[in-house]
Protein backbone atom coordinates (compact mmCIF):
# COMPACT_ATOMS: atom_id res chain seq x y z
CA UNK A 1 0.00 0.00 0.00
CA UNK A 2 1.62 3.54 -1.00
CA UNK A 3 0.41 6.29 1.28
CA UNK A 4 1.00 10.03 0.22
CA UNK A 5 1.40 12.35 3.18
CA UNK A 6 0.47 16.06 2.08
CA UNK A 7 2.10 17.93 5.20
CA UNK A 8 3.86 21.43 4.41
CA UNK A 9 7.42 21.77 5.74
CA UNK A 10 6.60 24.52 7.95
CA UNK A 11 3.88 22.08 9.94
CA UNK A 12 6.64 19.05 10.31
CA UNK A 13 9.07 21.79 11.92
CA UNK A 14 6.84 22.61 14.03
CA UNK A 15 5.42 19.03 15.10
CA UNK A 16 9.05 18.18 15.16
CA UNK A 17 10.02 17.39 18.75
CA UNK A 18 13.61 16.32 18.16
CA UNK A 19 14.60 19.58 15.95
CA UNK A 20 15.64 17.63 12.87
CA UNK A 21 13.97 20.52 10.69
CA UNK A 22 15.81 23.51 12.35
CA UNK A 23 18.81 21.19 12.58
CA UNK A 24 18.53 21.01 8.71
CA UNK A 25 18.26 24.27 8.27
CA UNK A 26 21.47 25.74 10.15
CA UNK A 27 23.00 22.57 8.21
CA UNK A 28 23.99 19.96 10.74
CA UNK A 29 20.94 17.40 8.91
CA UNK A 30 21.33 17.29 5.49
CA UNK A 31 19.33 14.91 3.57
CA UNK A 32 15.72 15.92 5.55
CA UNK A 33 13.25 15.81 2.83
CA UNK A 34 11.40 19.46 2.34
CA UNK A 35 14.66 20.90 3.56
CA UNK A 36 17.52 20.86 0.64
CA UNK A 37 15.95 17.47 -0.94
CA UNK A 38 13.81 17.30 -3.49
CA UNK A 39 10.65 15.66 -2.18
CA UNK A 40 9.42 12.83 -4.17
CA UNK A 41 5.26 12.43 -4.25
CA UNK A 42 4.10 9.26 -3.99
CA UNK A 43 3.58 7.69 -8.09
CA UNK A 44 0.03 6.05 -6.91
CA UNK A 45 -0.97 6.23 -3.76
CA UNK A 46 -4.09 4.62 -2.50
CA UNK A 47 -4.53 6.58 0.46
CA UNK A 48 -3.45 10.27 0.89
CA UNK A 49 -4.03 12.03 3.75
CA UNK A 50 -3.93 16.00 3.83
CA UNK A 51 -1.94 18.23 6.64
CA UNK A 52 -1.34 15.38 8.40
CA UNK A 53 -5.35 14.48 9.33
CA UNK A 54 -6.27 10.95 9.35
CA UNK A 55 -9.36 11.66 9.02
CA UNK A 56 -10.33 9.02 6.50
CA UNK A 57 -8.25 6.69 8.39
CA UNK A 58 -9.90 3.45 9.43
CA UNK A 59 -7.22 2.80 12.02
CA UNK A 60 -4.40 5.51 13.73
CA UNK A 61 -1.37 3.61 13.82
CA UNK A 62 2.28 5.16 15.13
CA UNK A 63 5.82 3.00 14.79
CA UNK A 64 8.73 3.46 16.17
CA UNK A 65 11.17 1.04 15.11
CA UNK A 66 14.96 0.34 15.47
CA UNK A 67 17.33 0.18 12.61
CA UNK A 68 18.39 -3.61 13.18
CA UNK A 69 13.95 -3.99 12.60
CA UNK A 70 12.84 -3.70 16.47
CA UNK A 71 10.00 -2.45 18.06
CA UNK A 72 10.35 0.56 20.13
CA UNK A 73 6.58 1.57 20.16
CA UNK A 74 3.65 0.61 18.73
CA UNK A 75 0.06 2.63 18.78
CA UNK A 76 -2.62 1.14 17.05
CA UNK A 77 -6.67 3.17 17.07
CA UNK A 78 -9.33 1.64 15.68
CA UNK A 79 -11.03 4.83 14.22
CA UNK A 80 -14.07 3.72 13.24
CA UNK A 81 -14.46 -0.17 12.95
CA UNK A 82 -12.26 -2.56 15.63
CA UNK A 83 -9.41 -4.36 13.62
CA UNK A 84 -8.52 -7.89 13.90
CA UNK A 85 -5.39 -9.28 15.17
CA UNK A 86 -4.67 -10.40 10.71
CA UNK A 87 -5.09 -6.67 10.66
CA UNK A 88 -2.68 -5.92 12.82
CA UNK A 89 -0.16 -8.10 11.74
CA UNK A 90 -0.76 -6.87 8.25
CA UNK A 91 0.06 -2.97 9.75
CA UNK A 92 3.04 -3.66 11.21
CA UNK A 93 4.61 -5.47 7.93
CA UNK A 94 3.14 -2.09 6.27
CA UNK A 95 5.34 -0.29 9.28
CA UNK A 96 8.06 -2.74 8.81
CA UNK A 97 8.64 -2.43 5.15
CA UNK A 98 7.83 1.60 5.37
CA UNK A 99 10.66 1.81 7.83
CA UNK A 100 12.89 -0.40 5.64
CA UNK A 101 12.54 2.01 3.02
CA UNK A 102 12.85 5.21 4.97
CA UNK A 103 16.59 3.68 6.44
CA UNK A 104 17.55 3.02 2.83
CA UNK A 105 16.70 6.49 1.61
CA UNK A 106 18.61 8.44 4.92
CA UNK A 107 21.42 5.82 4.28
CA UNK A 108 22.02 7.04 0.64
CA UNK A 109 21.14 10.66 1.48
CA UNK A 110 23.75 10.32 3.94
CA UNK A 111 26.34 8.85 2.30
CA UNK A 112 26.03 10.71 -0.60
CA UNK A 113 24.92 8.16 -3.08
Amino acid sequence: MEVQLLTPPEECARRDPKGLYAAARAGRAPGLPGEGVAYEPATAPEVIARDGEDAEAEVDMNVVMTGEGRFVEVQGTAEKVPFRKSDLGRLLGLAERGVGQLLEIQASRLSGS
